[in-house]
C-alpha cells in the first residue's frame, strides 16, 4: 500500500529544481552585495566613499590605482600652485609623480588651469635675454626687453616700477630684504604643502588600525 506522505518521482525532481534555483538566487544576491560594496573606495584625502569609477587617474606617471576623488585633487592643485605655479605633484602619499599638462587640463578648476597657462607662456619669454616682466602683486601681464644698465622698469600699463634684480615691486626695502621676504614666504607654502601630506599619513596609519571600525573614528 502507498502513504499519503509518499511523493511520485517527478514531484521530487521539481521539488529540488525549484531549492536549486533559489539557491541560485540567493548566490546572486550575495555576489551583487559583494560587488556593491566593492564598487566604492575611500578617498585617501578627504576619507570620503566615492564609487571607484568617479575616481579619476591622477597622472599616466602614477603607478597607484585611482585613489582620490575629483574634488580633493582639484583643491590639492591650487596649494601646489601657491608653492611652485609650474610644477604640479601627485598629492597621494609616497607618488613622487609630476603632472604633465594634458593632467592639469583634466583636473584642475579653471581659475588655477589658466594661471598655469599664462606662467607657461611666461616662462618662455623669460628666457629673452634682458626680458622682464611687471612685477606688481596685481597679476599684470606687462613686460619688455631691457637695456643692459637698465635697474628698475616702469610699467607701461599699470605705472608700476619693478626692480630689475629681485624681479617685484618694492619702495620701502632694499632688494636684498625684498628677496629674503620672498624665500621666506615660499618655505612657509611649501611647510604647509608638506605639512598636509603628513597629516594625510597620520590618518591612514590610524583608519589602518581601527579596521573595520574606522567609521567610528571622531577627529
Amino acid at each position: 500500500s502507498t502513504s499519503d506522505d509518499s511523493y511520485s518521482s517527478d514531484e521530487i525532481i521539481f521539488d529540488i529544481d525549484l531549492r536549486s534555483e533559489s539557491d541560485s538566487d540567493s548566490g546572486s544576491d550575495s555576489d551583487s552585495d559583494s560587488d556593491s560594496i566593492s564598487s566604492f573606495e575611500t578617498c585617501t584625502i578627504c576619507y570620503e566613499d566615492f564609487p571607484l569609477k568617479t575616481l579619476p587617474t591622477v597622472s599616466s606617471s602614477c603607478a597607484h590605482d585611482p585613489s582620490a576623488c575629483k574634488t580633493c585633487l582639484s583643491e590639492s592643485l591650487i596649494a601646489d600652485q601657491s608653492c611652485k605655479i609650474l610644477k604640479f605633484d601627485c598629492p597621494i602619499l609616497n607618488c613622487d609623480a609630476t603632472l604633465e599638462y594634458a593632467d592639469i587640463h583634466r583636473l584642475a578648476d579653471k581659475s588655477v588651469f589658466e594661471r598655469y597657462d599664462r606662467e607657461l607662456s611666461r616662462s618662455f619669454l623669460k628666457t629673452i635675454p634682458n626680458f622682464l616682466f611687471c612685477g606688481a602683486s596685481s597679476g599684470c601681464d606687462y613686460g619688455e626687453e631691457l637695456q643692459n644698465s637698465a635697474t628698475t622698469m616702469s610699467c607701461a600699463t599699470c605705472g608700476s616700477v619693478t626692480c630689475v634684480e629681485c624681479e617685484v615691486v618694492h619702495e620701502d626695502v632694499t632688494s636684498k630684504e625684498a628677496l629674503q621676504q620672498l624665500k621666506q614666504e615660499m618655505k612657509r607654502r611649501e611647510k604647509v604643502q608638506n605639512g598636509l601630506k603628513e597629516m594625510q599619513k597620520v590618518v591612514l596609519d590610524v583608519r589602518e588600525l581601527a579596521g573595520e571600525n574606522r567609521d567610528a573614528i571622531i577627529w
